[in-house]
């Protein structure tokens, strides 16, 4: 016989699994057509593109695997442990070794590189895990077009027979969604910027993912005058010994009245889109924060 105490413990439990459960249901439901995260993982690149049925890309994963596992549990719906596609720009530690923790932890359909190929421990990690779950992977090319749903991610580069340099040779890809467009540009620096540039590529985008964290050798003047941004994200740890991002670049991005958002000040930024427009977020305030023109 049930006694009032443990009666009593019952009825708060299903009070609280009921919660719970009408608050998953409910943030499911209001989830925007499309969101890009710029997720807060330090020094380092992890980009997670989801949209409202379930779908999610992740581009680069990261320095450590901890903190993005627990990123993508924040931005995540609670039950999904699937990956639609995961993109690798370049075999640097700080885009890659997070990877292996989420290829343990998530199921992986796709999963797409510059084939760029290293010879230390980490990479050869992650081709163990690639191999052991049978996970499909695939070098990609500039011209290839990759579709998910609504969404449209168009290759601009993916290395050359001439890029010595892994950061020149970081996958550059273009999302379009509607009226809307992201450009993420990896670690490229003002070398490749200035071989897009003079090859035409359309690089014209409302978003850019500023290159190499904001490294001085990059986000020229001149590459910004093409791409012609209104809003940059700089995925950047705090306080790193780089001194990313650098004066120079902010003072370029300032000039060409480019609104500044960054996870090392705003943490993880979110952009939710419809495919008319894009309304910016940052997790440490859940309102939008008036960026113009830098910090």
């Amino acid at each position: 016989m049930l006694t009032k105490e443990y009666l009593h413990y019952l009825i708060v439990l299903l009070l609280f699994l009921t919660g719970t459960l009408f608050y998953y249901v409910y943030t499911q439901q209001e989830q925007a057509p499309l969101t890009v995260h710029f997720l807060d993982i330090g020094q380092g690149d992890a980009i997670l593109i989801s949209d409202d049925r379930g779908n999610q890309i992740l581009i680069d994963g990261g320095p450590n695997g901890r903190k993005l596992l627990y990123q993508l549990g924040k931005e995540m719906p609670l039950l999904d442990k699937k990956i639609e596609a995961v993109i690798l720009t370049h075999p640097d530690a700080d885009h890659l070794t997070g990877l292996l923790d989420l290829l343990e932890s998530y199921q992986v359909e796709i999963f797409l590189n510059n084939g760029q190929r290293e010879s230390n421990p980490l990479f050869k990690e992650l081709e163990k895990l690639l191999s052991e779950k049978k996970i499909f992977t695939k070098k990609v090319n500039a011209g290839d077009l990759l579709k998910f749903g609504e969404v449209e991610l168009l290759v601009l580069s993916s290395g050359g027979e001439n890029d010595k340099n892994k950061n020149q040779a970081s996958v550059v890809a273009k999302l379009i969604y509607g009226e809307n467009s992201f450009l993420f540009t990896g670690d490229i620096e003002a070398e490749k910027e200035s071989q897009l540039v003079l090859n035409n590529a359309d690089l014209k985008a409302d978003w850019l993912k500023v290159g190499h964290h904001g490294s001085a050798n990059g986000t020229s003047n001149f590459f910004l005058r093409k791409v012609q941004p209104r809003h940059a994200a700089i995925s950047v740890g705090e306080k790193n010994r780089f001194g990313h991002p650098a004066s120079v670049v902010l003072e370029n991005l300032k000039k060409h009245k480019v609104n500044i958002w960054r996870t090392d000040k705003q943490g993880t930024i979110s952009v939710e889109c419809d495919l008319n427009r894009c309304v910016p977020k940052t997790k440490n305030n859940l309102k939008t924060i008036d960026t113009r023109f830098g910090n």
